[in-house]
């Protein structure tokens, strides 16, 4: 009797078809597993646990992706190479040739008309201020305004469009000599 019942009590190992006393035997997770396939499961674990938890590498690995960057490396150097003989031997001038435009970056709109009191003209009517009488103080607040009405009117031109830009010099020439006659 006793040997039917160690025929009833061996039980089959979920991952190989080896079949065992119930004693032999771990359950884990619902599954049971033999002696080997325990150890090779824990194996197996501790492995992943290293690699993907600890992120320690094979140095295998290491090696087969160094090997990788390297032909990589020579790769690009032997192409930059080439392109450097291609430019000494088609005598290629790198001083004439265009920078490539930078996209998304948009160019300034620039206003045509830029006129303002030079530093010379400036120094004209501060000579010309002091003579009259002003102090100095007095002749750089009046030089100031000079300058934000010429600026202002500058703007108004702006708006008006005129085509030629020797009309519109001559007349801001007239306005600038306008406003010294009023000094």
């Amino acid at each position: 009797m006793s040997d039917n019942n160690k025929v009833k009590n061996l039980k089959k190992c979920d991952t190989c078809p080896k079949k065992d006393r119930q004693k032999n035997l771990k359950k884990i997770n619902g599954n049971w597993f033999c002696k080997k396939c325990n150890i090779k499961k824990r194996k197996e674990h501790r492995e992943y646990l290293l690699r993907e938890i600890c992120g320690v590498r094979k140095r295998s690995d290491l090696e087969k992706e160094w090997a990788a960057k390297r032909k990589l490396k020579e790769e690009i150097s032997k192409r930059h190479l080439r392109e450097m003989k291609e430019i000494k031997s088609s005598k290629f001038n790198i001083k004439n040739t265009k920078r490539e435009r930078i996209f998304g970056r948009r160019p300034h709109k620039v206003s045509y008309l830029s006129f303002y009191i030079t530093r010379n003209e400036k120094e004209v009517l501060y000579s010309i201020l002091i003579k009259k009488g002003y102090s100095y103080q007095e002749a750089n607040n009046h030089i100031k305004q000079i300058s934000k009405k010429m600026s202002e009117f500058s703007k108004e031109l702006n708006k008006k469009e005129r085509k030629d830009k020797k009309d519109i010099s001559m007349v801001f020439k007239e306005e600038f000599a306008k406003l010294i006659d009023k000094v």
